[in-house]
């Protein structure tokens, strides 16, 4: 490799980590692991760039249903919501809320996001940044 070069094959490993994912513990407010693990692919996986995609698509729906293409300033989040439960491939194990037993799925997801924003503050944390996913 001459001097006047820049080696980025570093980048397709970086790529292929997100592609893999991540799994994290969830922490309390004290900052102690609760005993439930999240998994989540990185920002630039195919999975992240089509969940893009469709939480535009279905914004854009629904803004176009309510007649307006001005978002509220409160989409802003339910998008993020909406971006996070596609980006998230597991929980384990399935959390008790209401005593029930909740497994994962999409809608689940999103519905757990909604109501616990300490959690979601944490998959946000993760799912928009590419550190979390570098090796080494």
């Amino acid at each position: 490799m001459s001097e006047n070069t820049v080696n980025l094959d570093r980048f397709d490993a970086l790529v292929q980590s997100q592609e893999e994912g991540i799994e994290f513990d969830l922490l309390d407010e004290k900052g102690n692991p609760i005993g439930l693990k999240l998994g989540m692919v990185g920002p630039d996986s195919k999975r992240a760039r089509q969940a893009m995609k469709d939480v535009a698509a279905e914004f854009s729906a629904k803004a176009q249903d309510k007649g307006t293409l001005v978002s509220a300033e409160d989409e802003e989040e339910e998008r993020m919501v909406a971006f996070l439960s596609k980006v998230t491939t597991h929980w384990a194990p399935n959390p008790s809320i209401g005593g029930k037993a909740v497994s994962f799925s999409e809608e689940n997801a999103r519905t757990f996001f909604t109501r616990f924003r300490i959690f979601f503050e944490q998959a946000q944390a993760r799912a928009v940044r590419r550190a979390p996913f570098a090796k080494g």
